[in-house]
């Protein structure tokens, strides 16, 4: 099971933190929240199914999200900078700044640590905001 506690918020980006099995493996960005607005609002709290897949898109394997209302094509994958989440969940094993804007580095390695660590090939994924 993958959990994503949210931490901070402000008017550009979302950040949480990324447990598997509760253990902690890695910090996670997204957009801020915009009503749920394709491409541009983080995803509703909630509890969703997940699956890999290889995204032709990413050319790599990535994690995909269902049943996210009135929203398709949510992905885990690499990537940096809110502009790079177009509304889905980019994964860092650290929390830094490029071009003077948030964001996680060394996603790549985040994303092959989440799916190294995963044991099947779907799951639940539950998002919260921090306690």
């Amino acid at each position: 099971m993958i959990e994503i506690i949210r931490i901070d918020q402000d008017a550009t980006r979302t950040l949480g933190v990324l447990f598997i099995n509760t253990r902690l493996i890695c910090f996670t960005l997204e957009p801020p929240w915009k009503d749920n607005q394709r491409g541009i609002s983080c995803i509703p709290v909630g509890r969703y199914p997940f699956f890999k897949y290889e995204s032709k898109k990413y050319n790599r394997e990535c994690l995909g999200l269902l049943a996210v209302e009135g929203r398709d094509y949510i992905a885990i994958h690499q990537g940096n900078i809110p502009i790079h989440t177009r509304g889905c969940i980019l994964p860092g094993i650290t929390i830094g700044e490029m071009g003077k804007q948030d964001s996680v580095l060394d996603s790549a390695l985040a994303l092959n640590k989440i799916l190294l660590k995963l044991d099947d090939d779907s799951g639940l994924l539950t998002i919260k905001d921090k306690i």
